[in-house]
């Protein structure tokens, strides 16, 4: 929120919490920022959220990743499916989005 307070315009990027973006996005717009979000399921690769985000920010000059997605469990005990999900969306999925959009 501090970016919304300094007046940053921003995206919100959200997979399947709708209704918690909605509310971020009218948080930002009572702090004078102006607030966009889009919906992207990075789990499952990135085109065509990128396709929206080119199509509705083309001049994009700064990205600030903050994806959320974690599992809390022993390590040993955590199947190999659950990690290649938790890379691809927290680390190979960010890397991408910057290639593509900056």
């Amino acid at each position: 929120l501090q970016l919304a307070k300094e007046g940053f315009p921003l995206v919100i990027h959200y997979r399947t919490s709708k209704e918690e973006a909605e509310s971020l996005k009218q948080e930002c717009a009572g702090l004078g920022a102006k607030a966009e979000i889009i919906r992207g399921d990075f789990l499952n690769g990135i085109s065509e959220f990128c396709k929206e985000y080119q199509t509705r920010f083309p001049k994009t000059k700064n990205l600030i990743n903050n994806v959320g997605n974690y599992h809390i469990g022993p390590p040993l005990d955590t199947s190999i499916d659950l990690w290649k999900e938790l890379y691809q969306t927290n680390f190979f999925s960010p890397i991408s989005i910057m290639q593509t959009l900056i």
